[in-house]
């Protein structure tokens, strides 16, 4: 893959040429309050910086920002961006840990249509729909600076745990990761489980010559621009105490044009047929069987079933000394196999699904469907609550459900994958 370095003064050819590319930016434009007492004034001198900055950026599609803060520089930035055609989504950060500089993506209207939206302390995750149905998952993340590495870990294994449980075509995480993501970063580990992967590097992203911001994509995205700065301007910032009247933030802006590749239908690899005789592959296939069987309703019952199953399976491999691993092993690549290739039929059928909406679209008024939106994101907005009271109510064991949530889901997908999809 060729990526193509471009300066900041060719931001223009982040617009893109059609409807199979998209541009992305990230930016940490440092909190008004957080300057470090620069002798720079914010309203006066930054924040018509920051805005002329941005302009160089309205033919991107999706920008991504840290470090807004309400009631000064958001506000601002919003209308700013409203007049370029930009909608916006906001961190929310109110309630028991209330802060006011938050996380904002901005994405091009006539574009993109917001499918849902979450905040996290660090994180601000949006679901965002292509004309063609298909979403892009968008993670813009603001790690801790001052926190240990396992700290840092810790948010964004948080936030991508949501991520792992979406049906998204593409997936972006950006922002300021507050780590230079090298080889030996604990965030690389994270992001690879995930199958999202760094972007090409564009040299330091802050004033002290560190690399902490950064653009992460996932296979479906082809990065074709990075947005970069010569080697001497480089050396100039270092030389500088940033911010200051011509650079609004000690950070720099990081960007790229991605290609979106198409939809991969192909299959799954399957794994290799271990080494082992006709006959024992057929038992271990029929006690695999066995053990997608649905359970009993019963918990006890559902325990002894188990139980059942382990003996018979323990019992199965004393008989065949050395050949535990390999058959383990393979079930466990077929099973996700199988589970990558209901990814894809899932994500195909969400792509129609939603594109018909958009479609039917006007059948009802926007005065019927306000006030039922309304209601439904507030009872959404209010899950995690009531969750946690239903559950410490009914004195229920939350690993145990979810453990039983997979088994339901993974046997129903074994033995009618038809009607789990059209549940689903």
């Amino acid at each position: 893959m060729i990526v193509t370095m471009i300066h900041s003064t060719d931001s223009a050819a982040l617009a893109g040429s059609g409807c199979n590319e998209i541009s992305v930016v990230s930016w940490n434009v440092l909190a008004p309050g957080a300057d470090g007492g620069m002798k720079v004034d914010g309203d006066t001198q930054r924040l018509p910086c920051l805005l002329e900055h941005l302009w160089l950026y309205v033919s991107c599609d999706i920008i991504c920002l840290q470090e807004l803060e309400k009631g000064t520089s958001l506000e601002k930035v919003q209308g700013f961006l409203a007049e370029q055609g930009f909608a916006c989504e906001t961190q929310q950060r109110e309630g028991k840990n209330s802060f006011h500089v938050v996380n904002a993506t901005f994405f091009k209207a006539d574009r993109f249509r917001v499918n849902w939206s979450e905040s996290r302390s660090r994180v601000l995750l949006t679901g965002l729909l292509l004309p063609n149905g298909r979403e892009i998952c968008v993670l813009n993340v603001h790690l801790a600076a001052n926190g240990a590495a396992a700290t840092r870990s810790s948010q964004l294994a948080h936030a991508l745990q949501k991520m792992q449980g979406i049906i998204s075509s593409y997936k972006i995480i950006c922002g300021d990761f507050n780590d230079r993501l090298e080889s030996d970063s604990p965030l690389i580990p994270l992001l690879a489980e995930l199958g999202v992967s760094r972007t090409a590097p564009c040299g330091f992203t802050h004033y002290c010559g560190l690399a902490l911001d950064h653009i992460c994509v996932s296979s479906g995205l082809s990065q074709q621009l990075v947005l970069t700065s010569t080697q001497k301007e480089l050396a100039d910032l270092r030389q500088r105490s940033l911010p200051d009247t011509e650079h609004p933030s000690d950070h720099f802006p990081v960007a790229g044009l991605f290609h979106l590749k198409p939809s991969d239908w192909q299959l799954p690899k399957l794994p290799e047929v271990p080494h082992a005789l006709p006959g024992e592959l057929e038992a271990w296939r029929e006690l695999c069987l066995e053990d997608l069987r649905p359970l009993p309703r019963d918990k006890k019952l559902r325990k002894e079933q188990r139980k059942a199953q382990q003996q018979l399976e323990e019992s199965f491999f004393s008989a065949l000394p050395g050949s535990e691993q390999g058959l383990r092993k393979w079930r466990e690549e077929t099973q996700a196999a199988a589970r990558a290739l209901c990814v894809l039929v899932l994500d195909d059928a969400l792509a129609a699904v939603r594109k018909q909406e958009k479609t039917d679209g006007g059948s009802e008024s926007p005065a019927t469907k306000k006030p039922m939106q309304k209601a439904f994101h507030g009872r959404i907005g209010s899950w995690e609550t009531m969750r946690d009271q239903k559950v410490e109510e009914l004195g229920l064991d939350v690993q145990e459900l979810i453990r039983e949530f997979g088994e339901v889901r993974d046997r129903w997908m074994s033995d009618d994958l038809a009607s789990w999809l059209a549940s689903s």
